[in-house]
């Protein structure tokens, strides 16, 4: 095996400093040049109001993780977003960003327990190397039996 640290002298490695990245002066004007795509999005009157409320009812924590990082959790509806109706306290739960993702991708489902009276939730196979933490995991519900997610949505 070759000794590496005859290479350099020991001195040399204290003082030696890598410069700042710095960017170009222009880098604004190059970043509004870049090539632009516009997507479609769904207007959500009340969006914000309505992830207050549901935050508020899961003491601002993630409901499966239990990450309290309000920035990196997201309202996730049971069933998809179709209208202010589906804005409804029973069918949100709020899950880390990630999680949201493996949820809205199939990867991850949330089951009510009947003989535990306890939703848990379920990683896919496929993500259940990343995520065996959260597989089979009860999670955190509101105490207001009217806030808890509805059980007949989790089919």
């Amino acid at each position: 095996t070759r000794d590496w640290s005859s290479d350099v002298c020991s001195s040399d490695l204290v003082n030696l400093q890598a410069p700042d990245w710095e960017p170009m002066e222009n880098w604004k004007g190059v970043r509004e040049s870049l090539p632009r795509t516009w997507r479609e999005g769904i207007d959500r009157p009340g969006a914000r109001d309505f992830r207050n409320i549901v935050l508020a009812e899961y003491q601002n924590m993630c409901s499966v993780s239990r990450c309290e990082t309000r920035s990196a959790i997201e309202i996730a509806h049971i069933v998809p977003y179709f209208g202010e109706e589906s804005d409804h306290i029973q069918n949100a739960i709020p899950l880390r960003s990630d999680l949201h993702k493996l949820f809205d991708c199939g990867l991850m489902r949330i089951e009510f327990d009947n003989s535990n009276h306890l939703y848990i939730s379920k990683i896919h196979p496929i993500a259940l190397s990343d995520y065996a933490e959260f597989d089979y995991l009860a999670i955190a519900i509101p105490e207001n039996i009217f806030s808890q997610p509805a059980k007949g949505l989790w089919k």
